[in-house]
This record gives C-alpha cells, structure tokens and sequence, in this order.
C-alpha cells in the first residue's frame, strides 16, 4: 500500500475535509493516509478531518510527532533544522524529513475529480504539479543556475517524492548563501526545486491549477484534480457537495511531462515583482527603477540595458503581466496592498504637513525626543519607527491603552525584562532608559528593525543593557531564569507557539504583557487566557483603536487643532478589530 500525506492548517479547514474525502473515495483501496497537522488545529478539526476520511486507512500526525524525529534526523544539520522551525509554508519541508521514503503529497486544497491508475510515474521518478509562472526570488545567484542546471517551474499542490530528502545538500545551499528563505517567495516551492533537479512534471492538462475568477463545471471538468490555492474553492463549495454525492467516474491515466527551465525574461519578472511588493523603495519611483535595473543586471548579466529603453522594456512587461492571467492573479491582490501603502505614505506626508503649520508641535517635536507618557526624554534621533508609526511614540501615547500597565511595571523595577518582538526598542530601550538597574533582552527577527533598535539604545546610551536578539523560540524562554521579571510580547501571531504550558509553568513567577492576535489565531486570547489563569491573575486590556483614541488623550499640545489633524497625529495604522491585550501578574508575588 503506498503511502500518502497532506499537510493541514486552520485557514484551509473550509476545504480542508472535502479534499481529504474526495482523496479517500478515489484512493481508499490503494494507499495509507497521512493528516499532518500545522499546530493550528483544535481537537475538533482533527475530528473532523478523520471523519472525513472514510473509506481509507487514516492516522493524523502531529507537529510534535513531526517535529521529535526531525530533529534527530537533523541533529548534525543546524541551519536546516532551524529553517524548518521557521512554520508557515516552510513546514512543509518536514515531510519528507519525516519520511525517508516513497510519498505522495497533496495539498489540503486540492479537490480528487477521479481515480488515477499511475499517480507514481512509470519509471519511478519525483514528480511534480506545475503551474505557468515561478516566484524565485527568494533564491540568490539565479542567473548562474539557468547557466548551470536550471530550475524548474513547479507549484508543491502535489507532488510525489521518490528518493529521501537530499539534508547534505539543503546544509550546503544554506551554508552557501545561496537561498535567502527570509525573502517572501523563498518556501517550499523553490527549495525542493532546487533540490530534486531530476523530475517529471504532471501534464496540467490532467491535473488542473484553478484560475482566480473563473468559475469551473467540476462534474465535465477534463481533468482528474482541481488545485484551489488562495481560497479560490470559494464560489465552488456547492459543486464540491454534490460531486461527493454521485459515484466516483472510471480511473483514468495521466500523462508527464518533461520540466521546462525558467528563462531569463521570466527570471526578471518575478524578481521585479519581488523588487517592488517587497520594497521600500516603492515610496520613490526613481528608486524602484533602480531596483528593476538591479534586477536586470542579475538577470542579464552581460548586457547593459541603457536607461532611455528602461521605458518601453517596463511597458512590455506590463504588456506581459496583464495579458498573462496567471501572473495578473499573483499581482491583482498586490496592487491593491501597493494602494495601501500609498496610502499610508500620504497619512505621514499629512502629518508633516500639519507639524509644520504649528509652532508648538514643530518645536517640540524637532529634537525626536519623547516629549511625554512612560518614557518621557527618551531620543529616537534618526531611528525610525518599525511596523508603527513615529508620531505617537514621540508625544508619548504610543499604545495608549497600555500607559497605567507600563507606568505599574516602571515602578516594580524588574531586574530583567525581556521583549519579544521589540521592532524599533520602543519599550526595550525605553525601559532601560527610565530605569538604571533594569536588564533587557530583545528579540526580533527582522534584521531592519535590529538595526533601528540598535541606533535607539545607542542614542539613549543604553547598549550595554539591552541585548539584541533574532528570532524567538520556546527553548529561549525555557532558557530563562526562573525569577521575578516582566516580559512584553507583540509577535503578530507567534505568541501560540511561543507561550507554550511549559513555558508558562517555568515562568510562573514572571508578570507578562501579551497583545494577542485573533486575526491570526481565532480564540487565541481565550486560550493563553485558560493557560495563564491558574498562575496569574489576567486582566484583559481592549486596543484604542485609531478613530477613537482622540477621545482617550490628554495633551495640551494637541488642543486647538481640528480633530481631523488630531486623529492623524495619533494615528498608529491599528485599525484592525482582532487585536487584544493581557496583563497577565504572577499570583505567587502578588499583582
């Protein structure tokens, strides 16, 4: 019996039990399944999901089940193993970590339409789903693998993986630098490209990827799989209802292909993308040019491109974007992010503006110091604000919801104060700078915001006791010592894996400041709130959000100005209605 597994996570449990059902009626005699969890599933999706699986022999595996024997077979390969720490879709490469043997994999949104007598190739090879364009540019040196052996266009909605999983080679390429998986774009996808050269490619004519916008008969569909990434089974779900109520159709044989090589133009296309959707550069047309000829020079190495047919070389790529729908669907969501973010480059154009009408604000804000709140005096110089936004921080309410919390945890003087996902160093560096005594480690993951946070403890004269940090693991909260301290946590998210009940129980003694992210992890404050109460105290802290926090300040400064220009000034881009604050204090020292 052959072996198959499907990786699932929370945000796919819509389609998730439809595709796991539509494999078993059409598979159930012919292979094992295995349901990977992300650690986003509650015991009800598990429940669900093996309900699901009917007709099938099943088991569900967990990421700790995962995670034990990938970090044995890992033990010797450290960049490795941390890369597959990295969740998201890097989780997928765990898999075939996990199994040092034959496996077909399928995306928990791919819908079985029929039967398939070979999904194994006849001669034994690694196969892939392909879709008509790449995205690269998470990978360092392209150009001289299209020299070299080339890379494949290929999409992971499934795939069949007959040789084990080359370690030696993902150390070397990590050792080498030649993959940069911090670069969006640089997951799964391009890394098992490059690590199984020698593949075959399912004929997409027979196993389909699904196109944003269009609208598909599944029951005379000419294929034996739909592939719906980015939610588009959206608009599907009814037809996918009624398919699991008709009598599967006959098996049917796929064909496969050989694999094409990216080519050059496509090469600068998808790092143009990346350039400019990744960038902050967007806020400069002159500077994204730039970038487009530095990513022609990569891609084309050998030629120079003078700057008078960078136009009508940029209008033959937009020319290429929108007549190609596949590339049109990739960028359509990110034009409409691209507006955003021009919006907001407006909102702090505005907030000059008004700064430089008023005399008062002007002057008191021109030295960047904090000028009141918990961390009055503080010098933010030429650092920038990271993930936020400047001006709250330098009139002092920064997330104004929080000022009793912050000015309470000032006055306990905590020895050690640690703070995960400290951007900027808004409160690392600020607590460091109110209080002599105290000790702060810091830990962020992304290298700008480090450099940021760098220039503000410099400034502020505290680098020898702020420690500086990457990326925050359970095992460095482990690591901590068992002592009274605070810790301030705002990781977009990460907080589930982060606050784990052993972490908790380790740390018992510690006060903790978590903003929580529903968003991410729907009920995730009702959870850590469970995790926490037998420990601590938890009191619930609602975000200001940014329509309403002129109603919350007072500052003298800000009087007389119209509301508009106060609720600009104030503005901290929070608009979202999932955010959350905890207080949580340890009850064996008291509150």
């Amino acid at each position: 019996m052959q072996r198959a597994l499907s990786l699932v996570q929370k945000d796919a449990m819509e389609i998730a039990p439809h595709s796991i059902y539509s494999f078993a009626r059409n598979f159930g005699g012919s292979h094992h399944l295995e349901i990977h969890s992300d650690g986003s599933l509650d015991a009800w999706d598990l429940e669900l999901l093996m309900a699901a699986a009917t007709g099938i022999s099943a088991e569900i595996v967990t990421p700790k089940q995962r995670g034990q024997v990938v970090s044995n077979r890992l033990a010797e390969f450290p960049k490795t193993l941390a890369l597959t720490r990295a969740g998201g879709h890097i989780t997928k490469l765990e898999l075939p970590i996990y199994h040092n043997e034959p496996f077909f994999y399928f995306d928990s949104d791919v819908i079985w339409l029929s039967p398939v007598r070979n999904l194994v190739p006849p001669s034994g090879e690694s196969a892939f789903s392909t879709e008509a364009w790449s995205s690269h540019f998470g990978n360092c040196g392209d150009s001289l693998r299209i020299k070299g052996d080339g890379t494949h266009e290929e999409d992971t909605g499934f795939y069949y993986l007959s040789k084990p999983f080359p370690v030696e080679r993902m150390e070397t390429l990590l050792e080498r630098q030649e993959l940069d998986p911090a670069i969006a774009g640089g997951t799964d996808r391009e890394i098992m490209a490059y690590l199984y050269p020698e593949m075959l490619i399912y004929d997409p004519e027979d196993v389909k990827r699904s196109r944003a916008g269009k609208t598909y008969d599944l029951a005379n569909l000419d294929s034996a799989a739909l592939h719906f990434p980015g939610r588009m089974w959206q608009g599907h779900m009814d037809q996918i209802k009624h398919l699991e109520m008709s009598p599967p159709p006959p098996p049917r044989t796929i064909r496969f292909i050989e694999p094409t090589k990216l080519n050059h133009l496509k090469l600068f296309l998808t790092q143009a993308y990346g350039a400019i959707v990744n960038s902050t550069a967007a806020r400069a047309p002159s500077r994204v040019l730039s970038k487009l000829r530095g990513c022609l020079d990569t891609a084309l190495p050998q030629r120079s491109i003078p700057k008078n047919h960078l136009k009508v070389l940029l209008r033959q790529v937009a020319e290429y974007i929108v007549a190609n729908n596949t590339v049109w669907a990739a960028l359509s969501g990110t034009l409409v992010r691209g507006s955003q973010f021009l919006c907001s480059v407006r909102d702090v154009h505005e907030v000059e503006q008004i700064i430089a009408r008023n005399d008062r604000l002007r002057d008191a804000l021109a030295t960047k110091t904090v000028i009141a709140g918990s961390f009055e005096g503080m010098k933010y110089g030429t650092t920038r604000a990271f993930c936020s936004t400047l001006h709250p921080k330098l009139l002092g309410i920064y997330e104004n919801e929080l000022s009793g919390i912050i000015s309470t945890a000032l006055a306990k003087k905590y020895q050690t104060i640690v703070d995960v996902g400290a951007a900027d160093g808004y409160y690392a560096v600020g607590f460091a700078y109110k209080d002599p005594e105290a000790r702060v480690v810091a830990f962020e993951m992304d290298s700008r915001a480090r450099t940021e946070l760098a220039k503000l403890r410099e400034i502020n004269g505290v680098t020898d006791r702020v420690e500086v940090r990457g990326k925050c693991e359970p095992q460095d909260l482990l690591a901590l010592e068992g002592n009274r301290g605070l810790m301030i946590m705002d990781c977009e998210g990460y907080e589930e894996q982060l606050l784990t009940s052993e972490v908790i129980t380790h740390l018992k003694d510690w006060d903790f400041i978590i903003e929580t992210h529903d968003g991410f992890s729907p009920e995730i404050t009702t959870r850590l709130t469970t995790l926490f109460k037998t420990t601590h105290e938890v009191i619930p802290v609602e975000v200001i959000h940014d329509q309403n926090k002129a109603d919350h300040v007072e500052l003298p400064i800000l009087e007389g100005l119209p509301r508009r220009d106060v609720d600009k000034l104030l503005s901290e881009n929070r608009q979202h209605a999932c955010l959350r604050w905890i207080a949580c204090y340890a009850k064996a020292c008291g509150s």
